[in-house]
């Protein structure tokens, strides 16, 4: 599990910068990053996994608010191609409870991307736009990029997996998300307890450039 959690919250970090500045894509990266991780016996690839991409900010305390997604990737591995289904919901209904936050929406865009491995040679794909690219997995790799002010953001990232989690997309007609509470009010937590470093940072900065100027 620790091994998965490291991988993924990479990936995670990364994707928050580049949906936001799309710089791995100008210095030609591409969009994503293929990660695997030993599970005990051999090492594995990450497939099933939604890597869910949220916004959110702090106020003047630090405190940081509701995430809102705005990108979902989800893996899936086809005749060892990998297969990126990316879903961009416009807006969401949320429902909040003392244990979970769910998420639903019926207003979004769909994207398939098939990742060929090197050396294979052109072959059909598995799955094409026109498919119905519905799926469902239990494991989530949750990123939050924070706004502090105009210049500063800060992605944070966790993972985990299980009963209490769920990304489901039923093409056609919604994609909803369910995750507990505890997984977001951690990032929450790190955020309001580094805030005063931060700001300081930030106000240094900000002096620096007006002494500059």
């Amino acid at each position: 599990m620790y091994a998965k959690q490291v991988n993924f919250s990479f990936v995670t970090k990364f994707l928050c910068k580049e949906n936001r500045t799309l710089k791995s894509l100008e210095d030609y990266w591409g969009g994503f990053l293929e990660t695997c991780y030993f599970n005990g016996d051999s090492f594995e690839k990450a497939g099933n996994v939604a890597f869910v991409i949220c916004d959110s900010e702090t106020d003047q305390d630090g405190n940081m608010s509701i995430p809102i997604p705005r990108l979902v990737i989800c893996s899936q591995y086809i005749d060892n191609v990998l297969y990126l289904t990316t879903v961009q919901a416009l807006d969401f209904e949320i429902k909040q409870s003392e244990e979970s936050i769910c998420y639903v929406s019926k207003n979004y865009t769909k994207t398939l991307f098939a990742v060929e491995e090197i050396d294979t040679k052109n072959s059909a794909s598995a799955l094409t736009q026109d498919d119905n690219l519905s799926f469902a997995t239990g494991k989530i790799a949750l990123g939050i990029d924070v706004k502090i002010d105009s210049q500063t953001y800060l992605p944070t990232s966790a993972y985990t997996e299980g009963e209490d989690v769920k990304v489901e997309f039923v093409d056609g007609e919604y994609i909803e998300m369910i995750w507990p509470v505890h997984l977001q009010d951690k990032q929450a937590e790190t955020i309001k307890q580094y805030y005063p470093t931060i700001k300081e940072a930030i106000d240094r900065r900000n002096s620096s450039d007006n002494t500059t100027i």
